[in-house]
């Protein structure tokens, strides 16, 4: 399931990635995420939720979910998450 959500990075490891969303994500879903690279490449990724909890800011409230990559056993560069990695290394 994809959905047209725009979201925010806030950490990313080979494991996975917390977000931050205007809305929050269905914990168990699993989502495709296009991730645009600081040199403007683009990336498809697949992840779980973990979580999606509501929080807020001075002056803004959002959700944060935990996204685990789903093909993270599989680091050959042809699958989405092994081309991330090539291509940040």
């Amino acid at each position: 399931m994809s959905l047209n959500v725009q979201v925010l990075v806030r950490e990313i490891s080979l494991g996975g990635m917390s977000v931050e969303t205007p809305e929050a994500f269905e914990v168990g879903s699993v989502n495709t995420f296009m991730l645009t690279l600081g040199d403007g490449a683009g990336i498809d990724v697949a992840g779980r939720v973990v979580y999606s909890r509501p929080s807020v800011d001075s002056d803004r409230s959002f959700f944060v979910s935990g996204i685990q990559f789903v093909d993270l056993d599989d680091l050959n560069p042809d699958t989405q998450v092994g081309g991330l990695i090539k291509h940040v290394n």
